[in-house]
Formats: structure tokens, sequence, C-alpha cells
């Protein structure tokens, strides 16, 4: 089987590996006469993490993994909502007040281009930079060559869906940047093959002998197809998220709706129980200020309070020894160490002093 995407973003940045199993993401587009949807299964063994509230007008210059590479420095132009596992302003997925949804998903195919003189961001800094700078998905696809991927740990590929119903998928294959969106990208879903393979998968076979990634993208190919009404299209996005989990190693399941910059979700941490049931946040529930930073809301936390209640910035302090423990639990060593970089890495952003063009 194939994994997705875990991210662990400053790990290999200090020499280290991590422990590798089975894993199976799958994320799509559905649309209906009510509204467009997008859709994610996240999966892994560990649910922590964040959502979390990034503002508009903070300054940001990506994490610096290698010597030699020029780090990519931004404003960010919008508010996002995001799901963060290993630190702020690194995210798993996430949603733009623009409307713009990306989400990252495992490819063991992926081959990312070697240094040259581009300005440089991990395969994790991408998601934060698309959501921070473009309101659109053509807008985001026209600049990705300006920038280049300097990965961390993850051979990954994204998934980029806008309120207009445009998607589109980024992959670097052999070293080049592909991308399919418009006509190329006749089936808005992505799974854990390139997605040259799926849909030539789908097209030949839909579902009939396929297992595993294919099967999973089949299946949200198929499903994509919303009822008339908001609530029936939700519960009908709720029923195809149960059908693409990965039983209980599926600990987010995400349901973002960009046209209403709201998120209806459900996480665990472990066994089979969603604890909390399915939750709903929106821009509109409070407002994210510079000023402030990024708050955050753990996940799992079992107050009933609306989420807006439970956020709060996240110390560098508690951020630190947050991310420590969860890299104690996968039994990696100089865990205090990575988990320092990252919480000082958090500490650094701050509010612009003047708009960048990048």
């Amino acid at each position: 089987m194939f994994r997705c995407f875990m991210v662990l973003v400053t790990l290999l940045a200090v020499g280290l590996t991590l422990p590798r199993r089975a894993e199976a993401c799958t994320a799509a587009l559905l649309e209906g006469p009510a509204q467009r949807l997008v859709i994610k299964s996240y999966d892994w063994h560990d649910g922590s993490g964040w959502l979390v509230l990034n503002p508009a007008g903070q300054a940001k210059k990506a994490l610096r993994l290698r010597t030699g590479a020029a780090s990519l420095r931004w404003t960010s132009r919008h508010a996002s909502i995001t799901f963060n596992q290993y630190g702020l302003h690194l995210p798993n997925s996430g949603m733009n007040q623009a409307g713009l949804v990306v989400e990252t998903l495992w490819l063991k195919d992926s081959r990312y281009p070697k240094a040259d003189q581009r300005p440089a961001l991990n395969e994790l800094q991408l998601v934060q930079w698309l959501l921070d700078r473009f309101d659109s998905v053509s807008e985001a696809v026209t600049a990705l060559p300006t920038v280049r991927v300097a990965p961390v740990h993850g051979r990954v590929h994204w998934m980029v869906c806008d309120k207009s119903g445009a998607c589109a998928s980024i992959e670097y294959l052999k070293g080049r940047l592909t991308v399919h969106h418009g006509a190329s990208l006749p089936h808005r879903a992505l799974a854990n093959h390139t997605y040259a393979q799926s849909q030539r998968s789908y097209q030949s076979r839909g579902d009939r002998g396929t297992r595993g990634s294919l099967d999973r993208f089949a299946r949200a190919t198929k499903g994509h197809a919303l009822p008339k009404g908001r609530q029936a299209g939700l519960h009908h996005a709720q029923r195809l998220l149960e059908r693409v989990q990965a039983g209980s190693y599926t600990k987010w399941q995400l349901i973002w709706q960009p046209a209403k910059g709201r998120v209806t979700f459900r996480t665990r941490s472990k066994g089979r129980a969603w604890p909390m049931g399915w939750r709903n946040f929106s821009f509109t529930d409070t407002k994210a200020t510079c000023a402030t930073g990024s708050v955050a809301m753990t996940l799992g936390d079992a107050s009933k309070s609306p989420i807006a209640a439970l956020l709060r910035p996240l110390s560098q302090a508690k951020l630190r020894a947050s991310v420590r423990r969860r890299l104690r639990r996968l039994g990696m060593p100089r865990a205090g160490a990575v988990a320092t970089r990252i919480a000082g890495y958090a500490a650094s952003i701050g509010c612009a002093r003047a708009a960048t063009t990048q």
C-alpha cells in the first residue's frame, strides 16, 4: 500500500529517518447544484495536531534546510484555516479566505528538482505559501515555476481547488514540475498514484480489478456528484469519506466548503471511535489579527465550547513541548533539539512592515 504524507518537517534536516507504515489518503472535489465541497481523508498512526487560524499580514521566510538554498520570502495576503501536526506555518491541509484549498498526499514516485537559483521552500511550506498568496488555481499554477521545492522528508503531491470548481494536481516527476488542470484534469480527485496513472486506470477499468490507491481514486471520482440541498450534500460527503477511509488509521476527515469559508471535520487520536463527532469552523466565527498571530486549538479537545473560544496563541514553550512529545512517540532521537527548532521558527514569524512582491 502507499502512504499518506505525514510531515516531520525538520527531521531530515538533522539527518533523521522515520519508521514507515502503510498509509492511504484521498482528496476530491464534489460538486452539485447547491455547492462545491473538497474532501480529504488523512491516515496515519498519530492523530494529534492543531486546527490553526493564520492571519493575513504576516512576514514569512521559508525554513532554511540546506546551506546554499535561498529561502523564499513572502507576506500573507489571506487568512487561512489549516490542520497542522508538527508546528505552525507547516500545514498538511488548509483553505484561505479566497476559497483556495490545498491538500498534501503521499506519492512515492515524486522526484524533486535539483538546486538552482530559484528561492526554495519545503514541501509543507508550499501549502502555506499557496494559501497565503493566491486567490485561485490559475494564479497558483502560474506562480509555481518561480519557486523550487527543497524536500525535507515527504515524497508527496498536492491537490489544489478553488471555489469556482477549478482544480489542479501538482507533482514533481523526474525532477520536473508536472501540473494537470483544466482539460488535462477530467477527474478532480487524487490519491497515491500519479494523476496520469490514476486517470488511465479509471478510464480503462473504473473500480473493477483495482485496489488500494486506484480504488480510492475511483470511488472518489464516482462519488463526485452531490445531491440537491446543502445538508444532503454534506451527508453525501461524509458517507463518501467513510468509503475511502483506512479503518482506525484514518485520523482526520475534512470537508472544506470554499464558498462559505467553512470546514466540517472530525478527528481522533486513537481507537475506532470519533469522540467529538463532526464539528464546524468558519472564518466568520472569529477574526485573526496579525498582532495576535496564529492561534490554535488542539485536535481532540473534548470541550463542548465553540471552536472560536478554544483558539489560543501557542507559546514557544508549549509548542516545543507538544512537538517533542509527538516525536518521542515515534521513538525519535534528538526530539528535543528538533522541537526547539520548530518552535523557534514559529516564533520568528511577525507582522510585515511592508508588502513583498513574492
